[in-house]
């Protein structure tokens, strides 16, 4: 059941990554929210396991350090334009956003699947990756919000008199 969920957390990711984004500031971090949540449920599963709390704790570290810059360089080059509806902002697609997500929960899933019985150190250490994944999506969006705040606010053309 679990890779049924995760393999339908893939396609809709690859889903909506394939194609520009419209999207309000509100829904800009829901997204980056929601795999707050998941990679928290994750991490739960390593600590059930009995992994080292400090192992775990450097290994989050690590991949936040590293995915930050990542996601920063990501945001910089995302292109931000208007969106029809008052509001809104286009996001272009990003296939490094979905690559780095998919290399993330791959690395992660194949080492529980071909490795079930390596110890929690090597889970520990694949936690880094879903670390470095959802560092590198929260500053690329933190980057995308900073983009859209700079817009000009478009206005309605006004009457000749």
């Amino acid at each position: 059941l679990n890779f049924v969920i995760v393999g339908v957390l893939i396609v809709v990711l690859v889903w909506r990554n394939a194609r520009p984004q419209t999207m309000t500031v509100s829904r800009l971090w829901i997204a980056p929210a929601f795999m707050v949540v998941i990679t928290a449920v994750l991490i739960a599963g390593t600590v059930v396991q009995h992994a080292a709390i400090w192992a775990l704790l450097v290994a989050l570290a690590v991949g936040i350090i590293a995915g930050v810059p990542v996601g920063l360089a990501r945001g910089h080059h995302s292109k931000v334009s208007h969106a029809p509806k008052s509001g809104s902002i286009v996001v272009e697609p990003s296939i490094v956003t979905m690559m780095i997500w998919l290399a993330a929960f791959g690395l992660k899933y194949a080492v529980k699947f071909f490795l079930p019985h390596a110890g929690s150190g090597l889970l520990v250490f694949s936690d880094g990756f879903i670390a470095f994944a959802v560092a590198s999506v929260v500053a690329a969006r933190y980057v995308i919000f900073t983009k859209f705040k700079a817009l000009e606010p478009v206005t309605a053309p006004t009457p000749l008199t």
